[in-house]
């Protein structure tokens, strides 16, 4: 019997400059969603995905910001998974039904 191996993901990355450049000021690509996926004292962390224009494909990126007006993380401390860098990994669409009683 095979194993079912995962897909291997494009990867980008963006220094602090590139970040405020393309994301913020959407040259090329646009934020589709920024969550809340978690919250802890200190930290809360968010999921943003965004779409590259050029090609329609889309990147998540996971980052924290602090909890409290006293916690800061610098531009690079924030992105997990990549050294001082915003680092985002290509995600695919799918579309899901979701069932709600009201």
């Amino acid at each position: 019997m095979t194993q079912l191996q995962k897909p291997v993901r494009a990867e980008i990355s963006f220094t602090e400059e590139e970040y405020e450049e393309f994301i913020e000021g959407e040259v090329g690509y646009r934020i589709v969603s920024d969550e809340m996926i978690d919250q802890r004292r200190w930290a809360i962390t968010h999921e943003m995905i965004i779409e590259r224009l050029e090609d329609a494909t889309f990147w998540r990126g996971i980052y924290q910001v602090g909890a409290t007006e006293n916690q800061h993380y610098d531009f690079g401390d924030r992105w997990f998974y990549n050294d001082d860098k915003a680092g985002f990994t290509e995600v695919f669409p799918k579309t899901v039904t979701i069932t709600k009683y009201e």
